[in-house]
């Protein structure tokens, strides 16, 4: 098997978080190098911005740790994904409302 992309992996996020009722848009911040890859909305008004990463290789910048920083002092919620597992995660936290 071989190893999967960050692409791989971030297009398969955006078919499970729109099948969870969400929607992804990547995003871009010309003139910022280390901005996070996807704007992601849910219901009930929730944004998160996200990262996605290799295992193995994916290395979090200088650049991104500063932009991640900044961006979560302004109360934005940033989350690195680097799994499968973790995006499963990530949507189950975002959609646990439903169960409540």
């Amino acid at each position: 098997m071989t190893e999967e992309l960050e692409t791989d992996h971030e297009e398969w996020a955006r078919k499970e978080i729109e099948k969870a009722g969400g929607y992804m848009q990547k995003i871009t911040f010309p003139g910022r190098r280390g901005a996070p890859d996807d704007l992601i909305f849910w219901p009930r008004g929730i944004k998160d911005l996200a990262e996605f990463k290799k295992r193995d290789t994916g290395v979090v910048s200088y650049n991104q740790e500063e932009i991640h920083r900044k961006m979560r002092e302004f109360g934005t919620e940033v989350w690195l994904l680097y799994t499968r597992e973790e995006t499963l995660r990530y949507i189950r936290v975002r959609t646990a409302w439903r169960h409540a």
